[in-house]
């Protein structure tokens, strides 16, 4: 394929948007080795992959052509995923090709040579630019870009070192269209061997590479440990500004063990499951007009919350819910929360016994008691057993000046 085919695709596809604009083309489609006739205007709509064939410049053979540099810059503005795909007879010097890619993060396919059911001159020719490119690319240890197939046969390396055995060296799509299906058995053992040898004149012997991946191993172990510390810190840095219910999230994690995340989401799955089957069981009612939006108040849940909290009383003998609740409350310390929060009130004698049996600090057991009332106060609330707290009162607005100036 070449660039001037992708134009006409390109073309193509919008001529058939004009007369089709609902039509949506989606970005699945990798093109490589395409060869630069000219240089790259326009990408087809359909493109997620462009792999341009690295070409040689007719007055200098060791340095690409305009066309291929051009069409690299154009590519690498309109699209995410680019490659230099080099053929075996590629004159281009490797440390332009190399300078290219690692400037601009494409990708490298080294591509065998085509129709080859034996070891003959051309794979030879293939063997020595995968020792020229795995030896540069290896020595580079701040590169960015992967050299294919070596990247893809280091990883096969891996993971046998580390006890998996593959079914095939590669899963890859992409690595099996261009090195894997249509290379004989024959030639990809041979080509094998060549990249194992690459491989292992850089690290030296196997068990030099053995060594190195267990490093490996266990610098990403230690990076996952330090990220999981991390978002443990931060979670519990922001646990207070992100979550309505901060401290009686840290009281269940205390108390089960689990991470302030996994408390988190089982207080959340709880609270949505309730709501769930509430919503599930007994629906919201009907809008009075077809259309409207629907009622705040769900009447069903309303009747039973109301005995609910009809029966919480008859239990107890309590004849004013208001006032009783009220009295809790207040024993509790729920209206104080912001002053405990702030530290100007200090954790009453109850929030000390429960932090005590809870084995958390005063604070958050005063405040996980009053955010856990608070739950139960929408019940009470929804079934008329108690009355909601009176509105908070509006803020003053100050009056504009009124641009006068007074001479005295």
């Amino acid at each position: 394929m070449r660039v001037s085919d992708l134009e006409g695709i390109f073309l193509a596809q919008s001529s058939h948007l004009q007369t089709s604009p609902e039509h949506e083309i989606k970005r699945d489609v990798s093109y490589f080795n395409v060869e630069c006739d000219t240089t790259l205007k326009r990408i087809p709509r359909d493109a997620c992959h462009l792999g341009l064939r690295a070409q040689s410049h007719p007055d200098s053979p060791d340095l690409p052509s305009d066309d291929f540099t051009f069409s690299l810059i154009l590519a690498a503005g309109s699209l995410n995923s680019v490659s230099i795909d080099i053929p075996y007879d590629c004159s281009v010097s490797p440390d332009e090709l190399l300078m290219h890619a690692e400037s601009s993060g494409f990708n490298i396919n080294l591509l065998p040579p085509g129709h080859t059911t034996v070891v003959d001159e051309k794979v030879e020719r293939y063997c020595e630019v995968l020792r020229t490119y795995g030896r540069m690319w290896l020595a580079s240890p701040q590169s960015n870009i992967r050299v294919a197939p070596i990247d893809g046969y280091l990883e096969y390396l891996f993971g046998v070192a580390a006890g998996h055995i593959p079914a095939s060296i590669s899963t890859d799509e992409m690595m099996n269209t261009l090195f894997t299906d249509g290379m004989p058995e024959v030639v990809m053992e041979h080509v094998k061997v060549v990249i194992h040898d690459v491989i292992m004149e850089h690290f030296g012997t196997e068990d030099a590479f053995n060594e190195i991946l267990e490093k490996v191993a266990k610098a990403i172990h230690l990076k996952q440990a330090q990220f999981r510390d991390s978002r443990a810190r931060i979670l519990e840095e922001e646990l207070d500004l992100r979550t309505p219910l901060p401290n009686l999230i840290r009281m269940v994690s205390k108390s089960t063990g689990l991470s302030l995340s996994n408390a988190a989401g089982m207080l959340y799955e709880l609270k949505h499951g309730v709501h769930t089957v509430l919503d599930k069981y007994l629906p919201p009612d009907e809008p009075a007009v077809e259309g409207q939006a629907t009622p705040p108040v769900n009447t069903r849940q309303a009747k039973l919350a109301n005995a609910l909290g009809a029966a919480f009383a008859a239990a107890f003998g309590i004849d004013e819910m208001d006032q009783v609740w009220a009295g809790v409350e207040s024993t509790l310390q729920v209206q104080e929360r912001i002053n405990l929060d702030h530290g100007t009130v200090q954790p009453g004698s109850v929030a000390s016994r429960i932090a005590v049996a809870m084995d958390v600090e005063p604070k958050v057991a005063a405040l996980a008691t009053g955010e856990f009332l608070s739950m139960i106060r929408a019940v009470l609330e929804a079934g008329n057993h108690v009355s909601p707290p009176p509105p908070s009162a509006p803020k003053p607005v100050p009056s504009p000046a009124s641009g006068l100036i007074a001479v005295g």
